[in-house]
């Protein structure tokens, strides 16, 4: 190890040299394999590294800009695909928001990374640049047609006589304006109505999530501080609480990946940090053992308190509440509890099939439920 060290500094010398003879484009370049996160000089056989980056040089690169905001977007048809531009833009270019250009450059390209770069620009010197109308922009590059799956590409798309990319909405190269959703700037594109336009709406990305159905309503719970820490009342785009892509019995739930999430608050139903689920990767059912690991346990410890008739018996657990609406036991399977709409849903999973066992008006007759179910040696 200490004599590759020292060879090293001499080995990278002599390909920096080889490269800048050969005047030519250089291909990808794994520089991470050389040095860890500090610089330190790591045995390039150990192939075990994040974040791999590679950098590879383009000569007379030509590149399509689009502007979005303070963020360029570049196209080049023999990648055929839109990523941004790392780094600065040059004085000599004057490319204003919503406008296009052609450009041509000696350029470095970043893949991997921390930032997870796919062929991303940067320009290491100008060539050439003339602006671009709109009309010759959608042939050269082939601008697609409006669809919501590539709505975050940060990709320009075509919607009728509007353009929209990364959230702003462009007609005749003017910008419309800019949403915080996808919902919104799709009904600043008109071919969507919000349900409810006093509602607040923060796009929260991709999450991971498990939905519950309870009677008649969809709780879901998202493992993140963005969103409440109890099971909530979901919503889809039309505010509805339901979701389009998967129908659950009730006491059946579910787990989503990748479910891109849309934060709701405020509007006429008068919504805390309500997830609006857009769509999905995946949903798959799972068991209730899983969801016990998003709710505290049912049973407790007996404490009493007092003497004689001021003696008082409880039993210590974590108390029902607004912001604790769901809990879990287990005896002969696993019983989940949920608080919602001022009752109490007894569901019981005892590995052969899910049900639900009892609405309650009380907590006691929750309790009174499960006493009778241990005393019967397991049997309903």
């Amino acid at each position: 190890m200490k004599r590759f060290i020292a060879v090293l500094p001499v080995l990278i010398i002599a390909i920096v040299l080889i490269l800048s003879v050969a005047g030519c484009d250089s291909p990808l370049i794994d520089l991470s394999a050389l040095t860890d996160n500090n610089g330190t000089i790591t045995d390039p056989n150990d192939e075990d590294y994040p974040d791999k980056l590679y950098t590879g040089d383009e000569s007379s690169a030509e590149l399509v800009l689009f502007r979005a905001g303070d963020v360029y977007f570049t196209y080049s048809r023999d990648k055929n695909y839109w990523v941004s531009l790392i780094g600065n833009v040059p004085d000599t270019m004057s490319l204003n928001d919503g406008e296009f250009a052609l450009i041509t450059a000696d350029i470095k390209r970043y893949s991997g990374g921390i930032a997870g770069y796919m062929g991303n620009p940067s320009i290491v010197k100008l060539i050439s640049y003339e602006p671009m109308t709109y009309d010759r922009a959608v042939t050269f590059c082939g601008l697609k047609d409006y669809c919501s799956e590539l709505f975050g590409s940060g990709e320009p798309l075509i919607c009728g006589d509007q353009l929209s990319c990364a959230g702003r909405v462009y007609r005749d190269g003017k910008l419309v304006g800019e949403y915080n959703t996808q919902l919104e700037a799709e009904a600043a594109m008109g071919i969507r109505v919000i349900a409810d336009t006093q509602a607040e709406m923060t796009d929260e990305g991709e999450h991971r999530v498990y939905v519950f159905r309870c009677g008649g309503t969809y709780l879901a719970y998202v493992g993140t501080g963005a969103f409440n820490r109890y099971w909530t009342p979901l919503l889809n785009e039309d505010f509805e609480n339901k979701l389009r892509f998967i129908d659950l019995n009730d006491g059946e739930a579910a787990y989503l990946t990748r479910a891109h999430l849309i934060k709701v608050n405020g509007g006429k139903a008068g919504y805390v940090n309500a997830p609006m689920i857009i769509s999905a990767e995946s949903a798959e059912l799972v068991s209730y053992d899983v969801l016990t690991d998003y709710m505290p346990p049912f049973w407790g410890k007996h404490q009493t308190q007092g003497e004689g008739n001021e003696v008082v018996d409880w039993i210590d657990r974590a108390d029902f509440s607004e912001s604790c609406n769901a809990m879990f036991d287990r005896y002969n399977g696993t019983w989940l509890i949920f608080l919602t709409d001022g009752r109490f849903y007894v569901y019981f999973d005892d590995y052969t099939e899910k049900k639900q066992i009892a609405v309650c008006e009380k907590e006691y007759e929750v309790e009174k439920i499960m006493t009778e179910f241990k005393k019967n040696g397991g049997k309903l």
